[in-house]
């Protein structure tokens, strides 16, 4: 049985397509991820019948994830670029970012986050959305409709025309 070599061509047989790319048979038993990045040059949204099951194809092992020992694989590098292709510019290397922990245990990081009520595509708007002992929400919402200098000095309750 051959061993995998990075930088070598091989002859694969789709095994399965999924959203993110197809998984294919380039040695008997081994098998690789060819991305949907990796597929073409052209920027693609699906893999909608770019490849299909069975299908035999030529991709070259571009290397191996350290950790999982998966191998991953390119058809692209083996075709021409296009006339006018631009490559993208090289992200800056971050660095090794260590152990990030548990994502999840941030704390309070502001905004419904789209989880949990049915706000109805408003999210919270902030402020404290409790109603008081005296039935009104809360919160300075100012004079309203010619209600100025009628009272409403900190502390002081507004007079409305129904009341004296």
């Amino acid at each position: 049985m051959s061993v995998p070599e990075v930088g070598e061509v091989y002859e694969s047989t789709v095994k399965s397509i999924m959203p993110y790319g197809a998984f294919v048979e380039f040695l008997p038993g081994k098998q690789g991820l060819l991305h949907i990045s990796e597929v073409s040059w052209k920027r693609l949204e699906t893999m909608e019948g770019v490849l299909s099951e069975g299908e035999k194809v030529k991709v070259k092992l571009t290397g191996t994830d350290p950790k999982t020992g998966k191998f991953k694989l390119s058809r692209k590098v083996l075709m021409p670029k296009p006339e006018g292709y631009v490559e993208r510019e090289e992200r800056e290397d971050r660095g090794d970012r260590g152990d990030r922990g548990d994502r999840r245990d941030r704390g309070d990081r502001g905004g419904d986050r789209g989880r949990g009520g049915d706000r109805r595509g408003f999210g919270d708007r902030g402020g404290d959305r409790g109603f008081n002992d005296r039935g009104d929400r809360g919160g300075d919402r100012g004079p309203r409709n010619g209600q100025e200098g009628q009272g409403g000095q900190e502390g002081q309750p507004m007079k409305f025309d129904d009341q004296e």
